[in-house]
């Protein structure tokens, strides 16, 4: 009988590193884009006389969410699966709400696949001996197809991921004072950040981050406006952000470069 780990992602990045990542850790892997999708597949498995081990959810996703997926697996024959969620430091009522629908824990976003692969050992121990572990995956991925592939698919994400911060500071630009549209860039940058953390693009994590907390989260709390100057800075970052999620973007020593600038233009800004 077959065994499997169920990861249930609107992002194709997510989905396809939670894949690498538990494949290469010895767990056979399906993956769901949202809620409905994964009682699809968690009735496809057993319907083929395998079996679903473990589920890992995301929260917020389109056609069925992750609350409300939790809480209508645990109102089927397949309720002892044990589901972990995948949240943010910002969603402690989500955490909550996910304990509370009958998740046995969660693991805050970002982070890696080795972290990933460690949470869910503590719930599935079969692990295949012969397979490597996740230590000496991290070491050789860059030169591995597997690794390819799954920048490949960051990159399509990304691009999608870019178009929607772009719209959003554009609409941030034109009224500075709205809190929805400030929530919407920060959102886009959250979406940025996570993807890039798990496949290990650092500059472009580090560059989301800085924009995200340091800048906009900051203004958020203070109750203050972006300024005009603040807006120029922001976008010379976007470009950056631009230049980091094209194939090319990540082997170029001037970018590097560029995001150190950015960061110590961004710090002199809020002294």
């Amino acid at each position: 009988m077959q065994v499997y780990i169920l990861a249930v992602d609107d992002s194709p990045t997510i989905r396809s590193a939670a894949k690498f990542a538990l494949s290469q850790a010895g767990y056979d892997v399906k993956t769901a884009e949202n809620g409905m999708d994964g009682l699809k597949k968690i009735e496809e498995i057993h319907a083929e006389g395998s079996t679903v081990a473990m589920i890992i959810s995301d929260i917020n996703m389109p056609v069925m969410d992750g609350i409300t997926f939790i809480r209508t697996v645990k109102k089927t024959k397949f309720k002892s699966i044990p589901i972990l969620v995948m949240t943010t430091e910002s969603q402690a009522t989500k955490k909550a709400e996910g304990k509370e629908a009958g998740a046995v824990g969660w693991l805050v976003k970002p982070f890696t696949p080795k972290q990933l692969a460690n949470v869910v050992r503590k719930f599935v121990k079969q692990v295949a001996p012969s397979e490597k572990t996740v230590a000496e995956v991290e070491k050789t991925a860059p030169r591995g197809d597997n690794s390819s592939q799954l920048l490949d698919i960051f990159y399509d994400d990304a691009f999608i991921l870019v178009t929607e911060l772009e719209l959003a500071f554009k609409r941030l630009r034109r009224t500075p004072d709205d809190e929805e549209f400030l929530g919407d860039v920060r959102l886009a940058l959250y979406k940025i950040r996570i993807t890039a953390t798990f496949v290990g693009c650092n500059n472009l994590a580090r560059l989301a981050h800085a924009i995200e907390v340091d800048a906009l989260k900051r203004i958020q709390k203070d109750g203050d406006v972006l300024t005009e100057e603040l807006f120029l800075i922001l976008l010379d970052a976007i470009d950056i952000i631009e230049s980091l999620t094209k194939p090319s973007g990540n082997r170029s020593a001037d970018i590097s470069g560029r995001v150190e600038r950015f960061l110590d233009k961004l710090t002199k800004h809020f002294e």
